[in-house]
Parts: structure tokens; C-alpha cells; sequence
């Protein structure tokens, strides 16, 4: 059975850099309100389940710690524009993938298991374009890229994760409807897309 063996957290919402190391069996993550638990159970969501991928790219606005944003505003460079990484070392068994995920396309670039998140100004495209604009001050949120890469440097498929995962927020779901969409979580995480077509043709 694979696990998370630890996270990284690079300019992500109030961690302007954090590292957590993880139990094989069990953890449990205790602290005063607002000290950052929901947002480390919300990078792994995410690394692994690619959480914000397909929203609008304004959220972006929210995610980039803080500190970063001011720092910038003091000294306004492309090369001092916020971004984040949320880097996932993992420790994985008996998956028939499992080598996709090797290799050294991580922060400190050792030979390991993973999956690396990245969010940035795509410098490559739009430097020469919005140039002027950025050294005045201005975060071009709308020209960020999000990125989901193995640490063997191929692009992350959510389809082939390699780890099952239920992510329950109480804070969001109202009590009447939690237990099934506890229910549908469970089901999702437990059956491949293939199974799961077979049933609905089964059941009509």
C-alpha cells in the first residue's frame, strides 16, 4: 500500500514555505484555529486530485501567499512575481505505474517518487508583451500557468493516480446530504471509470 511520505508547500495561501513529514499509518494534524490544517489537506487535493485545474484562473489571486504578493509590490520584476509549489514525495508499492512517478523532477532534484504542482507567469509566452505593466506593479494573474508533472517529468494524469483518496470538507456540506456525498466519494475512490461503466450497464 503506497502513502504520502512528505509535502512541500512553496507560496501556497498562508505557508510562504512549509514542509510536513508523514506517518506510514496514521496522521492526525492538530492546531488553533486558521494555523493552516485545512490548507495542507487542500494542497494535497490539489497535487494529487488536481483541485483548481479547470477553474477560472482569477482564483489565482487567492492562492499566492501574501508575503510573496508584497514582496513583489516593493520590488516589481518578472523574476519577483508570486508563484507556488506544492511538491508530494511518495512511497508507492504494487502499481503497475508506479516507475511514471521516479525520477528527478523535484525542488531539490533527488531520484524519488512524486508528483510536483507548480503555478507561475508563463515568461516564455507573454515576458515581452506585459513587461512594462508588471515592472509598474501589475500581477498578470490571467497569463499564470498551472502544471501537474511527475517526478519523472511527464505530465500528470489524474486518470492513473496513484494513490485512492477521499477528500470530506464538513465545513462546506450540509448535514442532510454528507453522508451520500460521503457515499459517492467512497465509490469513486474505490472503483476505476472502466467498473464503474460496467455497473451502470448492468444495472440498465
Amino acid at each position: 500500500m503506497g502513502y504520502i511520505k512528505d509535502l512541500k508547500i512553496i507560496g501556497f495561501k498562508k505557508f510562504k514555505k512549509f514542509y510536513i513529514k508523514f506517518n506510514k499509518n496514521m496522521n492526525i494534524l492538530v492546531g488553533e484555529n486558521e494555523a493552516g490544517k485545512s490548507t495542507i489537506l487542500e494542497a494535497i487535493n490539489v497535487v494529487l486530485n488536481q483541485f483548481y485545474k479547470n477553474v477560472d484562473k482569477s482564483i489565482i489571486k487567492d492562492l499566492v501567499n501574501i508575503d510573496n504578493v508584497n514582496e513583489f509590490k516593493n520590488n516589481p520584476t518578472i523574476e519577483t512575481l508570486p508563484k507556488i509549489q506544492i511538491q508530494m514525495k511518495l512511497e508507492l508499492d504494487e502499481i503497475n505505474n508506479k516507475y511514471e512517478y521516479f525520477g528527478e523532477n523535484n525542488i531539490e532534484k533527488n531520484q524519488e517518487y512524486g508528483i510536483l504542482f507548480e503555478c507561475y507567469f508563463d515568461k516564455d509566452s507573454y515576458e515581452d508583451m506585459l513587461e512594462d505593466k508588471i515592472n509598474q506593479g501589475e500581477i498578470p494573474y490571467e497569463y499564470y500557468v498551472m502544471t501537474w508533472t511527475t517526478f519523472q517529468g511527464s505530465a500528470y494524469k489524474i486518470m492513473k493516480k496513484p494513490l485512492k483518496s477521499i477528500m470530506i470538507d464538513t465545513s462546506t456540506i450540509d448535514s442532510s446530504n454528507s453522508f451520500n456525498y460521503y457515499n459517492k466519494m467512497l465509490f469513486n475512490s474505490i472503483y476505476s471509470d472502466i467498473e464503474k461503466l460496467k455497473m451502470m450497464l448492468e444495472l440498465g
